[in-house]
């Protein structure tokens, strides 16, 4: 029997590794009823593993079927490994049907987005403009004035605030990553 994960991962920012040894900005892998994390930033993933976000099984007893998952208005940078990643164990299939990637930028990671199903629509190549970006995690992931993540987001996959507390969109559209930034 396989559990379904339905999950909603959305404009997220994490700036330093969760693990120093496997270093991803986001891992579902666990079943939920329902699972969202506010939009996304993933950035400087680490030596080992080293992603932005990675969808697949991982957990004991494992059985997970990740259908209905959607990745949307992220902003995923510097990462040595894959940028997204949807991963089952070898002879699993972990990936049902449902899922999305749209609406985010992906840029200087080790490899691109790496999709079992689906596709992915939307994706901006190019550098975010942080204000002030510091591999660390000490820095300002607020977008610059000239940053092509501004505006580009989707405004049904977005949280209606930003990770500031400030309502969604300011302008004319949603912006990519965690915060709204004019």
């Amino acid at each position: 029997m396989h559990t379904k994960i339905t999950a909603a991962i959305k404009s997220l920012a994490i700036v330093v590794p969760l693990a120093p040894l496997v270093s991803l900005g986001v891992l579902s892998v666990t079943p939920a009823a329902a699972q969202s994390v506010a939009p996304l930033a993933a950035l400087d993933g680490g030596p080992w593993i080293g992603g932005g976000i990675l969808i697949g099984n991982g957990d004991a007893p494992g059985g997970i079927v990740h259908t209905g998952t959607t990745v949307a208005n992220n902003i995923i940078y510097d990462n040595p490994g894959a940028a997204i990643k949807q991963y089952c164990y070898a002879g699993v299939a972990c990936i049902g049907s449902g899922n999305s990637t749209v609406d985010k930028l992906v840029y200087r990671n080790g490899s691109g987005i790496s999709l079992k199903k689906g596709a992915a629509g939307g994706t901006i190549d190019a550098d975010p403009q942080f204000v002030d970006y510091r591999p660390g995690g000490a820095g300002d992931y607020r977008l610059s004035s000239s940053s092509p993540a501004l505006d580009q987001g989707s405004g049904a996959s977005a949280p209606a605030m930003d990770i500031d507390g400030r309502a969604r969109p300011l302008e004319r559209g949603i912006d990519l990553g965690a915060y709204e930034s004019h």
